[in-house]
Order: structure tokens, then sequence, then C-alpha cells
């Protein structure tokens, strides 16, 4: 196994920076690094929510067919592409949206994730609780 008190914890920013400190003190690590463009996102107020998701072996699709819905059990071989987590930001209109999402992007490569894909959507609809 890693032996905590010689790993870093890194932080995307919102919640998880404080999150990420909880857990490395309870594991006696030393070190948390939260990166300077999520820092940037969460101070901003623009980061609303961020998320990795498990693999999809540890997954369940529901399908509906007309009246009728079936479960099915992960993982799902047959998907060319996989959402592997999300990220939910405020933005004034499109172009500022996009100019997030591409520091999003950065963000990852910077961070050894250089194969990324990252969809820009408006949430449409729906209440905030």
């Amino acid at each position: 196994g890693i032996d905590p008190t010689h790993a870093t914890f890194v932080a995307g920013g919102g919640a998880a920076g404080l999150n990420c400190v909880a857990i490395a003190r309870r594991l006696g690590c030393k070190r948390v690094l939260v990166t300077e463009a999520g820092a940037a996102l969460s101070a901003s107020g623009a980061l609303i929510s961020t998320g990795g998701l498990k693999r999809s072996n540890a997954g369940t699709r529901i399908h509906a067919a007309g009246s009728k819905t079936a479960t099915v059990d992960g993982p799902f071989t047959e998907a060319k592409e996989l959402v592997g987590g999300y990220a939910v930001l405020e933005a004034a209109d499109k172009p500022a949206a996009l100019a997030m999402a591409a520091e999003f992007v950065q963000l990852h490569i910077d961070n050894g994730m250089p194969d990324i894909v990252v969809e820009v959507r408006e949430i449409e609809g729906g209440y905030n609780f």
C-alpha cells in the first residue's frame, strides 16, 4: 500500500480542498495541493459542483420501453464513450462558459490527464433547493 504520510492529496476546488484537508489530517498526510485554476474557479463562485464517477462496472442503467422498465448492471462494454465525471459551472453566457471549460480541460492536461473531452451544455429547467 501507500504510506499516506508521504502522499500528496490533490483537490480541484470547491469543497474538495476542505474535504481533502480533513481526510489528509486523519491519515497523517502532510501535503494537500489545491490547483490554481480550481482555486480561482472556486473563489469566483463559478464552480458549483464537481465529481468523479465510479467505473461502469459499478453502475446500473434503467431503460424505459413503453410502460415497462428494465435494469442492467454494468460494465457497459458496448458503450463507445462513458462519462467519467462532471462539473457544474455558473457562467454569464456561452462564451464565458466555453472559456471556463477550456481552463477546466487545461487543468486536467496540466495534472497528467491529457486525454479528456468536455461537453458544454446549459442546464435547462429544474429547481435549486
